[in-house]
């Protein structure tokens, strides 16, 4: 049997076989605004109700501001710093650029964390703009933290312009064991949000695009959409 790890995403464990796979790296990706970073608090929030250590690393926002847009959903992760539980850090792509696996490996050893975000890798492109290295960092990232074993998510804006793509540099789909794709249709004046599982290994996945709701409790899945394109 196959171990699993909750979302704290309603309804998203019931479109992938019960939650993500144990020790597995899910990349989601989506287009600026489409809630990756809610996305990804909400699931260390989960974490921590379980009793697991969780470590959420800011490759682009403050950790300030993530932590007072969390305080909007009544999620105080400064609570769980104290108890040595959850950290949150911040890298700089500019001051960084050669050492991401080491540091983050460091923090996850620090906290013995369970579950792990990088938000976003995005931001990597900002300081090297060679798509070989970009890349081979990317790799690099992923394989430790499979050797760590923690349950991590990896965040990826995909330009407006470049829906049908999966991730800023084509790669982070083929080595991450999981997918979730976030997006916006609009039609007249109205818009919604929707979720879409393409790839989870060693998981029977639920295919079609979902709605994406937000109330003050988080995201939550609503019914099935068309696909409107």
């Amino acid at each position: 049997m196959v171990d699993r790890v909750s979302t704290g995403i309603q309804g998203l464990d019931d479109l992938i076989d019960g939650g993500l796979v144990k020790g597995s790296v899910t990349l989601v990706a989506g287009s600026a605004g489409t809630g990756k970073t809610l996305l990804s608090s909400q699931y260390l929030w989960d974490g921590l109700q379980n009793g697991e250590n969780c470590l959420f690393v800011t490759l682009e926002e403050e950790p300030d501001e993530i932590l007072l847009d969390a305080k909007e959903f009544d999620w105080d992760f400064e609570e769980y710093e104290d108890k040595d539980q959850f950290r949150i850090i911040y890298l700089n792509p500019f001051k960084n650029s050669g050492g991401f696996a080491d540091r983050i490996r460091s923090e996850i050893e620090h906290i013995d964390a369970d579950r792990v975000v990088i938000d976003s890798t995005t931001v990597m492109g900002m300081y090297d703009e060679n798509p070989g290295r970009i890349r081979e960092r990317l790799y690099t990232i992923i394989r430790m933290l499979r050797r760590n074993n923690v349950t991590a998510i990896i965040t990826s804006e995909i330009p407006e312009d470049e829906e049908d793509k999966m991730s800023r540099y084509g790669v982070e789909e083929f080595v991450a064991d999981g997918v979730i794709k976030l997006n916006f249709i609009s039609i007249g004046r109205d818009s919604f949000g929707q979720i879409e599982v393409r790839k989870m290994r060693r998981t029977n996945i639920t295919n079609g695009r979902h709605e994406l709701n937000i109330d003050e409790n988080g995201l939550s899945i609503g019914e099935e959409m068309l696909d409107l394109k």
